[in-house]
């Protein structure tokens, strides 16, 4: 229960920061040069688990880490089922487990907005550069924009690497 929650956690916080370090590193120009002289590896880097441990290490202190079959361990309160308005059984452990799990879900979905902004602006950042050469295309030449569908598919992709499985 612990390491999936931690994992979960970590995943999407590492994926909304490594959206907006996409877009930095295009938009920008950083570079590893750039990346190891501003000291911003660490911003990069240490959010994840710091987030990741905020969200995963209270629930222990709260035994709200419990079985649930046939899975495994998870948030969820102990028994199962006592949570409900119609159960008569009173439960032993992990009560408000189903509040973590919704801040949780909350969380997933403003990485998951962090990702489409991102990816929104990588995809507006190519489009941009691509305009700019339009000036030198030659009369009943077609535009293209063959980077910037091929960044936007890729955004869609990234972005549903992340959001498919929490569905």
């Amino acid at each position: 229960g612990f390491l999936n929650y931690f994992a979960e956690v970590y995943f999407l916080t590492a994926y909304a920061g490594l959206g907006a370090l996409y877009f930095l590193i295009v938009r920008k120009g950083w570079t590893k040069h750039d990346w190891e002289k501003k000291r911003i590896k660490a911003a990069f880097l240490l959010p994840p688990v710091i987030v990741s441990l905020a969200f995963s290490v209270p629930p222990l202190f709260y035994q709200m880490y419990n079985p649930n079959p046939p899975v495994m361990c998870m948030l969820t309160e102990y028994p199962l089922g006592c949570d409900s308005e119609d159960s008569d059984v009173q439960c032993t452990r992990g009560q408000n487990a189903l509040l973590v799990q919704q801040i949780e879900m909350l969380y997933a979905l403003i990485c998951n907005f962090v990702i489409i902004i991102f990816m929104g602006l990588l995809v507006l950042s190519v489009y941009r550069t691509e305009k700019k050469g339009d000036k030198y295309i030659s009369k009943g030449q077609a535009k293209k924009r063959d980077n910037t569908i091929e960044t936007a598919w890729q955004g869609v992709r990234y972005g549903g690497a992340i959001t498919v499985p929490f569905l």
